[in-house]
């Protein structure tokens, strides 16, 4: 009887280290499927966070890009605004070019005409005053 009531607690004793074993293999389990699903929560998190970082770099390239774009146009514009300006800045250079020299040539002739009747004007005053001599000796021969 004495050994039969040692094997009832040598196996109660048993029960109870495997409940207790058990107990503690399931609240490590449980334990581990929490840090698991905490473990899986943050990585989502950083997984969306990851996506947001990608999504804010994409639209940043594709304004800096049209940002790009945007200047290659106008420094092209500028570009072709500066060129039809040093076309007509070179054409009315051409036109004022060819106005003066025409103004030039319209000068010496006015010059070389102007030259010609002075010579005529000083022909005339010599005349004048040949005439105004011979006025005068001829009057004073007749007095």
């Amino acid at each position: 009887a004495e050994n039969a009531d040692s094997r009832a607690t040598d196996l109660i004793d048993l029960t109870e280290t495997s409940e207790f074993s058990t107990r503690a293999a399931a609240d490590a389990l449980a334990a581990t499927a929490a840090a698991l699903e905490a473990s899986k929560a943050a990585h989502e998190r950083e997984r969306l966070l990851l996506a947001e970082l990608a999504a804010e770099i994409t639209e940043r390239v594709r304004k800096s890009s049209e940002a790009a774009q945007a200047a290659a146009f106008a420094a092209e514009t500028a570009r072709a605004d500066a060129t039809r300006a040093m076309e007509r800045v070179n054409a009315d250079a051409q036109v004022a070019a060819s106005g003066f020299a025409k103004m030039k040539r319209g000068a010496c002739d006015a010059l070389g005409e102007a030259r010609d009747v002075s010579e005529k004007v000083a022909k005339a005053a010599r005349l004048a005053e040949s005439v105004s001599s011979a006025h005068d000796a001829a009057r004073a021969a007749s007095e």
